[in-house]
């Protein structure tokens, strides 16, 4: 940006305006993805007791279906083998520990006991939700609608744990709810009722096995209720599976990628609100307004801090076959805009400060060294958002016939 001079051309120095930089651009809301187309020390053990389990990027908790309806036949065995054998071989990889996982199970009396916890949220458990479910066997009524509030209960247990972080529930189930008449209608009352208190925001997908036309409208429909959960499509949502090797792919798809999509679109909407508050500060600046140019630099570093988390669980996930080398070419480029970030911060600062003291030249240097920080910064954008659009539609043709 050129320096602004008086028409007398003095040589007292002109302070030249900061211009605000665009805002981050998301990099994606999350779309459709693939279907039929994812020894301790004693003391440091009491010391995390007492602190409290730590927040994580992803949060996930797999409602499975263990009802008679899993006895029902699919692809020479029986639903509840087929769903066993599949979760197994999706969470057998090192990338499923990156989760906060939790298992739910679900199945028997439409009144009283009929969905229990099996295995609470933590990270690095997946051994032991793979063990649990080779443990379950089909009984009882699918009481899937019951189960579901339930889950969504799950992440109100601790709330500033799952505080502003994704929050998802995937069920796996090979029937209908035979407990509720109108299940869709009821699963709406539900949630209407809980809405009524704190806000809800957790995402679903359905993962339907073998199911009718009629159990295919059923869940269809139990699905539309729960999209304004997240804003997300049905199509997003549901996914309907004939096959073992259909099966494995959706729970692939949903448990290895669909959560790096969910965190780089979380990084895009920090960053955002980064810049925003950056803006504000810059068009104080502008104005000579040093008290409300502070203020939107310390909003803009509170929500920065929010950048390490994600940026942690990018890295705990570029070992997915599938996209390695986007992946870890997004994971870079990340890396490398939130050092840019953290250098604007820094730069902001300086320019409050110079401005403040009337150091004018100090400030149009300054101005320049900000200038070409945001060419780099929004050159990556562009970047990262051409492999991610190059993930995505890679995952929607795996959908097409």
């Amino acid at each position: 940006m050129s320096k602004r001079r008086d028409a007398s051309k003095s040589k007292e120095p002109q302070k030249s305006d900061i211009p605000s930089k665009p805002w981050y651009k998301n990099i994606m809301a999350v779309v459709a993805l693939v279907g039929a187309s994812v020894a301790a020390i004693t003391g440091l053990i009491t010391l995390s007791q007492r602190l409290g389990p730590a927040k994580v990027a992803q949060n996930t908790i797999i409602v499975f279906d263990r009802s008679l309806a899993m006895n029902g036949p699919f692809e020479g065995g029986t639903k509840l083998e087929a769903a066993t054998e599949a979760l197994n071989k999706v969470l057998s990889n090192e990338v499923a520990g990156a989760d906060n996982l939790a298992l739910r199970s679900f199945g028997g009396p439409c009144e009283g006991e009929n969905s229990q916890i099996a295995v609470r949220f933590s990270q690095h458990n997946e051994a032991q939700v793979r063990d649990k479910v080779q443990t379950f066997h089909a009984e009882g009524d699918t009481v899937l609608t019951d189960a579901m509030i339930e889950a969504i209960g799950d992440f109100s247990e601790d709330s500033s744990r799952f505080e502003g972080v994704n929050k998802r529930i995937i069920v796996i189930t090979g029937g209908v709810d035979t407990c509720q008449d109108e299940p869709a209608k009821y699963i709406r009352n539900r949630l209407e009722n809980l809405a009524s208190g704190e806000g809800i925001a957790v995402s679903f997908r359905f993962i339907g096995m073998g199911l009718d036309p009629e159990q295919q409208d059923q869940l269809m429909a139990i699905a539309q209720e729960t999209g304004g959960l997240s804003e997300e499509t049905l199509e997003e949502q549901l996914f309907f599976v004939n096959s073992q090797s259909e099966l494995e792919e959706v729970l692939k798809q949903i448990v290895d990628v669909v959560p790096i999509l969910n965190t780089a679109n979380s990084m895009g909407t920090v960053m955002n609100d980064v810049t925003k508050h950056v803006n504000e500060a810059i068009s104080a600046i502008n104005d000579d307004d040093y008290a409300v140019a502070d203020q939107g630099l310390q909003a803009a570093k509170d929500e920065f801090k929010k950048t390490q988390l994600l940026l942690t669980d990018l890295g705990q996930r570029l070992s997915v076959p599938e996209f390695h080398e986007q992946l870890q070419k997004l994971y870079e480029l990340m890396t490398e805009n939130r050092g840019l970030q953290e250098k604007q911060l820094e730069l902001l600062e300086a320019m409050i400060s110079q401005g403040k003291s009337g150091d004018t030249d100090a400030l149009n240097e300054t101005t320049q060294e900000w200038n070409e920080n945001i060419s780099n910064f929004d050159s990556n954008i562009y970047e990262m958002d051409r492999i991610t659009k190059e993930i995505v539609n890679s995952l929607r043709e795996q959908r097409m016939p």
